[in-house]
């Protein structure tokens, strides 16, 4: 008789329900709120960089957007952090059990809602 595994597949599951949960409930609702504070940073990075973004075309604004959130880490981190520092203790509690998931997550979301508000 062989011996049983652990379901890893449950777990997978449940910690992808667990953070997608998170995402949904806590991250979305702080982003929504923040939106308005994490674009006016955004833009203030831009031109601290000499980048004129209102007179590019949407498509060269998608991979601004792109760039910044992916390679300028000191912006990503600024971000994060603004977004972090509205977690409740238990919210942080939460986050930190994912934190580098949740980070990705972050970043994906503010990347689309940019894009979107061109």
């Amino acid at each position: 008789m062989k011996p049983q595994r652990p379901n890893i597949k449950g777990i997978i599951n449940s910690g992808t329900q667990e953070i997608e949960k998170f995402q949904n409930q806590v991250l979305r609702s702080i982003l929504k709120q923040q939106h308005q504070l994490l674009s006016v940073h955004f833009h203030m990075v831009l031109e601290s960089h000499k980048i004129n973004f209102l007179m590019q075309s949407p498509e060269v604004k998608n991979q601004l957007i792109d760039r910044m959130l992916s390679k300028n880490h000191t912006l990503r981190n600024i971000q994060i952090g603004m977004i972090v520092g509205m977690l409740s203790l238990e919210e942080f509690t939460s986050y930190a059990k994912y934190q580098r998931e949740y980070n990705r997550r972050m970043i994906q979301m503010l990347k689309k809602r940019f894009q979107d508000n061109l």
